[in-house]
């Protein structure tokens, strides 16, 4: 599976293709903006193992790191008001 992000203000000449995210975990969940809207956040899984991506939103959406999470079955995440921190939580199964 993957999630592309695509430009509506692209012009005819341009791609409107703006970013592919490959392996997400969820469908149509695991993923947040900031606050501000600066920054996006989503959930990824590969080999078993979660991780997240953080961007910045911009014109050509900068990927800024990505790493492992360490959590069972990442459930969530949510940016902290602040847009410092990101809070996940994991699944209460084990």
């Amino acid at each position: 599976m993957r999630l592309s992000v695509w430009s509506l203000c692209a012009t005819p000449a341009e791609d409107p293709l703006r970013l592919v995210v490959m392996r997400p975990k969820f469908p149509s969940a695991g993923r947040a903006f900031s606050p501000s809207g600066a920054f996006w956040a989503v959930c990824t899984r590969v080999d078993c193992k979660d991780f997240l991506e953080i961007f910045h939103v911009s014109q050509d959406w900068v990927k800024l790191r990505d790493f492992q999470v360490k959590t069972d079955d990442l459930q969530g995440l949510l940016w902290t008001p602040s847009e410092t921190s990101l809070v996940v939580w994991d699944t209460p199964l084990l």
